[in-house]
């Protein structure tokens, strides 16, 4: 979703894609850009509503994940209130994106996942290249850095969480 104030045919798509998703089992993923108001509000709802709280999805331990994450503290925190993951790409390693360094040092780490969002969003020192997949380490590093935690240890135990989020056998 885009936009402060989203478009109501826009609005009525993803009310329509997460009541799917439920109705499915499946866990959503969800990309806003701009628009963390209004994301956030409508996740709100469906993670409240009966409907999800009774469909299938709701045995599952993550209904979520808010991919290429670029909202501040207060989303981050309550995202974390719900059965949602956080995932990060290339910002995160930006000097300059000391508003995403304090957010990932406040949440705990089986609750994040990496990724490049490839084509776009580059690492750096990459900016402003075509993205790579598998300049994911990239991301991780920075996050190890930021954590003051062993590359090895992070890398452990996003991939278990990545494993778990997409219900994929362990590597």
């Amino acid at each position: 979703m885009t936009g402060s104030a989203c478009h109501p045919i826009q609005q009525a798509a993803f009310e329509a894609q997460l009541a799917l998703a439920a109705r499915l089992g499946k866990p959503v993923i969800i990309h806003d850009r701009e628009a963390h108001a209004d994301v956030m509000s409508t996740l709100r709802a469906w993670i409240h509503a009966d409907a999800t709280r009774q469909s299938p999805l709701a045995a599952r331990r993550f209904w979520g994940v808010l991919h290429s994450f670029s909202g501040d503290l207060a989303p981050g925190q309550e995202a974390l209130t719900w059965p949602f993951l956080l995932s990060f790409a290339g910002p995160v390693t930006f000097k300059n994106a000391r508003a995403l360094h304090a957010l990932v040092t406040q949440l705990p780490l089986d609750r994040l996942l990496f990724e490049t969002d490839a084509p776009v969003s580059d690492a750096t020192p990459w900016r402003g290249q075509r993205n790579e997949p598998a300049r994911v380490t990239l991301v991780a590093e920075a996050v190890s850095r930021l954590l003051g935690r062993p590359l090895a240890d992070v890398a452990a135990q996003t991939t278990a969480t990545a494993c778990e989020f997409f219900a994929w056998s362990s590597p």
